[in-house]
């Protein structure tokens, strides 16, 4: 509702603190704010700043109530989102995310050792295909393969890195209830 056809009924700041039950400074920052209407020095608009008053309390009640619900669903979800991720874990969809490093590793190891192998069991046959010696074919196995395992140990890195990274940025957003 907006005041527009009334018209002014100049008062006090005194007359104000005690209809809306107010101190004096909260009637002037309420002023400041725009919620309370100055009508020249120490005098206000008393119909325009009873009705801006009384909008601005419904404003801040329903502002609080919104806020309280958005809160209470957000929380509802979270423990709803807790309790899907136990029963997944109780049915064997989800895994224990220390076991799923540990196998990564156990596999980047296997990998490793496979690959370190490559030149010993290699580079003669392909010295007498290509007519290398076999020391220039061992040195370009073991070069090639030594970039293959920077990188495989360089993902490996970055993954845990990242994964840490949002394991710390969920245990900050996780419920504590």
């Amino acid at each position: 509702m907006e005041y527009t056809d009334l018209d002014a009924q100049v008062t006090t700041l005194q007359t104000l603190e005690i209809l809306l039950n107010l101190s004096a400074r909260r009637v002037q920052q309420l002023a400041n704010d725009g919620i309370i209407i100055k009508h020249g020095r120490g005098k206000y608009d008393l119909t325009k700043s009873v009705i801006n008053y009384c909008v601005f309390l419904q404003d801040g009640n329903n502002d609080n109530k919104s806020d309280f619900n958005l809160e209470n669903t957000r929380l509802t979800k979270e423990r709803a989102d807790a309790a899907e991720m136990e029963n997944a874990k109780n049915r064997g969809e989800l895994k224990n995310w220390n076991d799923v490093v540990l196998l990564n590793d156990e596999i980047a190891q296997i990998v490793i050792t496979a690959l370190s192998s490559i030149p010993n069991r290699t580079c003669s046959t392909i010295a007498a295909q290509t007519r290398l010696p076999v020391e220039q074919v061992r040195e370009l196995l073991e070069n090639e393969i030594n970039d293959i395992r920077i990188a495989i140990a360089k993902e490996l890195s970055d993954h845990a890195e990242r994964q840490s990274l949002l394991a710390e940025a969920d245990s900050q957003t996780l419920p504590t209830a």
